[in-house]
């Protein structure tokens, strides 16, 4: 029934949808992929990142957001910092396969650790975390504390 009313273009839903701000940023002026704003200022910043080893955000003033975890870390606060934020997203990739492989966890506790982390990967990879949004990197570290927090008390019942 909705189908046919967009179809239709019964109300103006149609045109409603077209125009929306999610159908606009996934499919309007420059779309999806390469062309994508936030992916040309990854490449960019792949391209400029190692001028500055040690941060002090020159590529933001230069070219904006990398709007990206890792590469704004990297023009923020350098080489160091970025890498040991790599190693931190890789630990927590490991700690989260722990506790997704541990079926004293509960199936539910899972879920939810599988959704929360997702959520936060893909957050680290479209918005610029270090420069607005420290607060996700926080609750991140917390969610990675509670995680391994499960994962040591099941440990313990085996």
């Amino acid at each position: 029934v909705i189908l046919i009313f967009v179809l239709a273009d019964a109300f103006g839903i149609k045109e409603k949808i077209l125009t929306s701000n999610l159908i606009t940023r996934l499919f309007g002026k420059g779309g999806i992929g390469i062309s994508d704003s936030r992916m040309s200022a990854k490449l960019v910043y792949l391209a400029e990142v190692f001028r500055y080893h040690f941060g002090g955000s020159h590529l933001l003033h230069e070219f904006g957001y990398a709007h990206d975890l890792v590469l704004d870390t990297w023009d923020a606060c350098g080489a160091l910092p970025a890498v040991l934020i790599c190693v931190f997203v890789i630990m927590s990739v490991r700690q989260l396969v722990g506790v997704l492989k541990n079926r004293s966890v509960s199936f539910g506790t899972r879920q939810m650790l599988l959704c929360a982390y997702l959520s936060f990967y893909a957050e680290f990879l479209i918005e610029p975390i270090i420069y607005g949004l420290m607060w996700m990197l926080s609750g991140f570290c917390l969610v990675c504390g509670a995680s391994q927090s499960v994962l040591s008390a099941n440990r313990e019942k085996i």
